[in-house]
């Protein structure tokens, strides 16, 4: 695993937040819960990655907040596949 992703990531204690909208993603045993929160007038994604039975992570906010929802959505997917791809 990259140290720096690993060093950015953190278990999740709670992965069912509570998104303005969501969706789920699954890939190489992968499943990942993705949403967005509203930030002011804006949309952070939001990725939280899970593999079976392991504790879930929350990837790192690594893009400041989106102007719509769906672009926010657009980028927590992508977010998650390059996760899923690299673990």
């Amino acid at each position: 695993m990259n140290a720096m992703l690993r060093a950015a990531t953190a278990p999740c204690e709670d992965a069912t937040a509570d998104f303005a909208q969501s969706e789920l993603f699954q890939s190489n045993g992968w499943r990942c819960e993705l949403g967005v929160r509203p930030a002011g007038a804006l949309f952070q994604p939001v990725a939280i990655c899970r593999r079976g039975a392991a504790e879930a992570v929350h990837l790192p906010e690594d893009a400041a907040p989106y102007a719509t929802a769906a672009e926010a959505l657009r980028h927590a997917r992508a977010q998650a596949m390059r996760y899923a791809s690299h673990h």
